[in-house]
This record gives structure tokens, sequence and C-alpha cells, in this order.
């Protein structure tokens, strides 16, 4: 495990000036587990890994079960079947990562779906500002091949990469082809690629878009891959393009969490710590947050610094019971320490575009 997490180090302090600080970690979450037994936690940071986190598995959500147009996991895999390219969308914290992770642990593991499909998930969150089309198209080509060998144990696109003569601008577009097809002829399994964070793209973001295209024609003669998922804050038509770059079947946008998944959400904290929380704080959690997933957690992380920080004499006191009123004072405080993702949330709001 050493000399991979070594490699993963090397390949990521190279991609330092255009990755943020968040994809370089993402990679190592599993590193934890490796080293700690600790209990788990509320999550506030990244995507959830369930043996580490509190954790809902996304098709038991209430949330997607009474939704009039559902996001649940069937519903994706029909898309996939279908060859479809679409979106799933939403804002920040709101789950995105941990479904796509999800859906392609599913479509990887499950014995049926594994015997036809292989799905890759890459983030490709970067800063393009300053880049040029040849730099942005070689480093998501680089996220797909690191991903191919912590996913799949595949050095193929590595490979590939290091071999690539022509101009650069065109590895990512010639790899996706050169790999569909390759896993076809030899295992008979259909390509899926989820693309994270899509939309950080902002130079160059007509241009990744047309490089999808470009292949998405071939797709169903296995040259490209047969469906790809595009994953972000935004829709494809969020960006004002003028016409459509492809063929986007749906785009699907993650919703809050009802109060019953909230409720599930605490029961595996009090089955981890022993702490009750009663129906009135579970009220109260959903009152403040409207189930938003990133909220949710983080009156849960308030929650336990609570009793981190009461003496012996006052953990007594209040019998370790989360009450409406222990989640009133915890509110009140992440109010008032305003914590960046609020108050960028706050100043989001504001804006004319998303107040009209």
């Amino acid at each position: 495990t050493k000399p991979y997490i070594c490699m993963l180090l090397s390949r990521h302090i190279l991609k330092l000036r255009n990755n943020s600080f968040k994809n370089i970690c993402s990679s190592f979450c599993f590193s934890k587990n490796l080293f700690s037994n600790e209990k788990k936690e509320f999550n506030i940071n990244g995507p959830s890994n369930p043996s580490e986190h509190f954790y809902l598995n996304p098709e038991e959500l209430k949330c997607y079960e009474a939704a009039e147009e559902k996001l649940n996991i069937d519903r994706i895999l029909g898309y996939i079947k279908k060859n479809k390219y679409f979106v799933v969308h939403g804002p920040r914290q709101s789950m995105k990562t941990s479904l796509m992770k999800y859906i392609t642990n599913k479509i990887n593991k499950d014995k049926e779906l594994s015997k036809e499909y292989l799905c890759t998930y890459a983030n490709i969150e970067m800063n393009d500002s300053d880049s040029t089309k040849g730099e942005v198209f070689t480093e998501i080509a680089a996220e797909l091949a690191d991903a191919a060998i912590r996913e799949h144990g595949d050095t193929f696109p590595l490979e590939f990469n290091r071999s690539y003569k022509d101009e650069r601008e065109l590895i990512f577009q010639d790899l996706l082809s050169e790999w569909s097809n390759k896993r076809w002829r030899e295992e008979k399994k259909k390509s899926v690629v989820i693309f994270d964070e899509y939309d950080s793209l902002e130079r160059h973001y007509r241009n990744f878009l047309h490089q999808l295209r470009k292949g998405y024609k071939n797709r169903t003669d296995f040259f490209f891959p047969c469906s790809v998922i595009l994953c972000g804050m935004k829709k494809v038509e969020d960006k004002k393009l003028t016409g459509s770059p492809f063929n986007i079947a749906e785009s699907y946008r993650t919703k809050n969490w009802f109060r019953e998944d909230v409720k599930a959400l605490y029961r595996q904290y009090e089955e981890e710590y022993g702490n009750r929380v009663t129906e009135e704080a579970i009220d109260r959690i959903f009152y403040w947050t409207q189930g938003q997933p990133w909220l949710v957690n983080r009156i849960g992380v308030g929650i336990m610094e609570h009793f981190e920080l009461l003496s012996q004499e006052e953990k007594e006191k209040e019998k370790c019971i989360v009450t409406s009123d222990i989640v009133d004072r915890v509110v009140n405080k992440i109010k008032i320490n305003e914590e960046t993702h609020l108050m960028s949330l706050h100043t989001l709001i504001k804006e004319p575009r998303i107040r009209n």
C-alpha cells in the first residue's frame, strides 16, 4: 500500500498548479482507516465514506422515493443502459460526489452490472484561467489515468499518455476512444465515465464539451464511453452556450433530505455514541436545515462538540440526551462564528442571478 500512496502523492504534487487541495486530499480518503479505529463522525468535508462517517444509502433516501422526478439508482442505471449522456447537479455539499462514487461502486461491484460495464470516476476540478487547451486536456487525461490505476489497476491510460506524440490538446478524446475500444475488445465491457466538478472549467468549458461531442457518435460502436455523467453545480444550459454541445438526455438536481432521512442519520449517531436524540430535536434540526445535507451534518458536529466540552457533572445533568434546546444552542454558536461555508452562501443569495 505504501508505494502506491507515494506514487499518487508524487503524481498529485506535479498537478498542484491546477488541482485544488480538496482534490489531492480526496485521493487519500481511504488512508485514515488503515491506521485508525476511531468511531464514525458527521461529515462536513468532502465526500462521505461509509466506513468513517454516518452515511445514508442513496437507494434508501426517502427524498428520492417521494420526489416527482426521482433521482434514484434504477433511473440512473436506466439511462446508462440506454447509452445516455446526462448531468447531475446541485449546490455544494449536497452529496453529489458521494452519490457518484456510490454509482461507480454499484456498477463495478454488482455481479450482473460488472459483467457488462466498467465505470470510472474522475474529479476534474481545476482552475483553467491561465492554462492552454493542451494543458487542460493533458490534465484531464492524467486524472483519468490516475482513476484507472486507483479503481481498476489498469495502467493502459497512463501508458497511452506517455506514448502520445500528437498535439497534446487532442489526448483527452483519443484516450477515451482507445481505452473504451480496448475494454470492449478484451473484456466485452462498455465504458461509463463520470466527470465530477466538470463545471469548474471556465475558459475551456466549451472545448471540453466538444471533445466529448467528437466521440459521442461512436459510443454505440464501442469506440467511446457508452454513457457519460457530468456532475457539478450547474446544468449545461446554465453556462449560456449557444446550441447544445451534444445530446444531454436529462439534467437532475440533487434533493434535500426529508425529515425521515435526517432521523435515520441521527439514529446512527445514537447507536455509535449512546446519546439519545429526541423527536423534538429531530424536528428542530429539520426546521433549521430543511434537510440540506451539509447543514444537517454541521449541526451534528456541533452537538458532538457540545458534549465533548461538558464536565462530567454537566454530562450527568444533561444525561447525554440531545434536546431541541441543545440544537438551538448549537445553531446560535454556528451563526456567531460566521463560518466560511455559511458566509459564502449568504453572499451568493444576494446576487441578482440567484435572487431572480
